[in-house]
Formats: structure tokens, sequence, C-alpha cells
């Protein structure tokens, strides 16, 4: 009897050490490899493992990708802009719980060198926004915004504008071709792509729309107004927060790695 408990006993401790060998590694969804996010979760992952969680970090396409594995992965931590939670919530039913800020961004409306508009509310059908590629965080903003003055605005004219979503090196090339008129970008005030737009004779415009700046998430709006100086330039744009967060599952079932992820983001 006393060599088949023993026995038992190491059949339990094998099978419970394969269950934590072969368990998954908590995932953090971030963006390209070198950029913001990144850097954010290669620091959160270390700080995961030496709290005995084991964390890998995984490279996607922008915060609208991010948000959309997260959905799909309950195993996982995401870092991604506001607009890709509330699309989340309100588009697919994925609700993902904040637990930090990670930092704020601008949304700017840039106008190409020449061009006669310098307002949101100028352009139309016969316009071209220049944003960057298919699920950045620019190319996100814009169809969020878009998609709230269809669903709660008058659908004002400047949603019927084009878009072009490509590299941000051509936007002036483009411009002078007369293919593209204005740029939507989501940076930080001084980041150097703003920067060499001005330089290269592009203004920074009026971002502004009442059923944009009036839509809340939660209590608080989803974009929020401001005024952005960048040297002698002025113009109106909106503040583009991002947060870290997790999933539903881990903040109600997995008490230990939700305090381990807290202690992590400290």
């Amino acid at each position: 009897m006393k060599y088949l408990n023993l026995l038992c006993s190491g059949l339990v401790g094998l099978l419970l050490s394969a269950s934590i060998a072969t368990a998954e590694p908590l995932t953090i969804y971030a963006g390209g490899k070198g950029g913001g996010y990144d850097t954010a979760a290669v620091s959160i992952a270390a700080r995961l493992n030496q709290r005995g969680i084991d964390a890998v970090v995984e490279n996607r396409g922008g915060s609208d990708d991010i948000t959309l594995q997260a959905c799909r992965n309950p195993n996982s931590v995401w870092i991604a802009q506001i607009d890709a939670l509330y699309t989340r919530e309100f588009k697919d039913g994925c609700f993902l719980p904040v637990i930090a800020e990670y930092g704020d961004e601008v949304a700017v409306l840039m106008f190409a060198p020449g061009e006669k508009a310098n307002e949101l509310s100028d352009l139309n059908a016969s316009h071209t926004v220049f944003v960057d590629k298919i699920g950045s965080g620019s190319e996100l903003t814009w169809r969020t915004m878009v998609a709230i003055e269809k669903e709660h605005g008058k659908s004002n004219a400047w949603i019927e504008a084009s878009l072009e979503t490509s590299d941000l090196r051509r936007a002036t090339a483009l411009a002078g071709r007369g293919l593209v008129h204005a740029a939507l970008l989501v940076r930080k005030p001084n980041s150097p792509d703003i920067t060499r737009l001005l330089d290269q004779g592009w203004d920074l415009g009026e971002l502004y729309d009442k059923d944009i700046n009036d839509l809340k998430f939660g209590a608080k709006p989803l974009y929020k107004a401001t005024k952005i100086k960048i040297g002698k330039n002025r113009g109106d744009g909106y503040v583009v927060p991002s947060f870290i967060g997790t999933t539903e599952a881990i903040e109600r079932d997995s008490p230990d790695v939700f305090d381990a992820l807290l202690g992590a983001l400290e």
C-alpha cells in the first residue's frame, strides 16, 4: 500500500510538471519591432519572467491587429490606442480591461503645399487623404472618425474623401503630382515625421468635428480636442491615448497572473 501511494504521488507530480511545462506562455501583443510599443512589451515580459510568469512578445501590425489578437487569445496582454478598444467593444463585443496608461499621441491633419483647404470640413469627395499603412494608428483613427460621423453625425462631406495608405515617405511626392491633398497622422507632437512634412511645406490644419468632439467612451471623450503648437505652426487636433491591458479571463480567473502584471507595471 505504501508503495502504491508513493507511485500515485509520483504520477501526480509528473502530471503536474508536464502540465506546467506545456502551459502556453502569456503573450504580450505589441507593434513592430523597435517601436515604442515593442520596447515597452519587452520590458514588461522581462519583469513578468522575473516574477515566475512565462511571457513572450508577439509583434503585430498596429493597434487594430493587436486588439483583434487579444480578443482571440484570453491568455494575453496588449498595448494599444483607445480607438482600437472602442472598435473592439462596440463592433465585436470584446471588452479588454485597461490596467495602466501608456502615453498620449495626437491626431493631426496636415495639408499639402499650396493646398487651399485648411480644415477637416473643407474636404470632400474630390480630395485624397494620406494615412499610414492599413492597420496603423492613423488609418485606424481616420476609419473610426468616419464611422462616428456616419453613425452619430450628419455625414458631412469630409467622410467622402478618398484614402491613400502607403509609406509616409511617399506623401510629398504624391502631393506634388496632385494625388494627395492632406495627411492624417497619429504621432507625438515632436515626431520627426511631422517636422519633416512641415519643412517640406506642409501646413498644420484644423482637425475638428462636433460629432467626434462630443462622443464619449465611458465617462470621458473618446478623442479630446487639443491645440497643437509645433515651432511657429499652429493647429487643432485630438489627443489619442494608448493603454496597457489584458483580458477579462486573466482579470477574473487568474489572480496570480493579474497581480504579477500589476507588479510589473509599477
